[in-house]
């Protein structure tokens, strides 16, 4: 069986995108209300940016997880995450548009 492709929707206009274009990183992995949880979707790979991962424990007597330390993964050029080179600022900001903006751009 093969798996459908992406459509343009699920690269543009995504709040990660939007996100890392705004703050410069991205949490992918954080702590909220004693629950783990994961960012989910396409998670854009930019040079000079950073990606942020919550390190955690298990707090026995609360029953719950708590933040322990952050992780930071600077994003650089020539550097390879899930066999992945970057990519440019300017390829983000492609992606934090919709669609039809970038075909209006492209006189479209």
């Amino acid at each position: 069986m093969v798996e459908k492709g992406r459509t343009c929707k699920d690269c543009h206009s995504i709040p990660a995108a939007k996100t890392l274009l705004e703050k410069g990183s991205l949490r992918l992995v954080w702590v909220e209300n004693g629950q783990v949880k994961h960012l989910i979707g396409v998670i854009p790979i930019v040079n000079g940016t950073t990606l942020i991962m919550q390190t955690f424990v298990w707090n026995e007597t609360l029953q719950k997880f708590q933040p322990f330390e952050p992780v930071k993964v600077e994003v650089r050029h020539g550097v390879m995450i899930e066999n992945t080179l970057p990519l440019t600022l300017k390829d983000l900001q492609k992606m934090a548009k919709t669609p039809e903006e970038l075909m209006k751009e492209r006189g479209g």
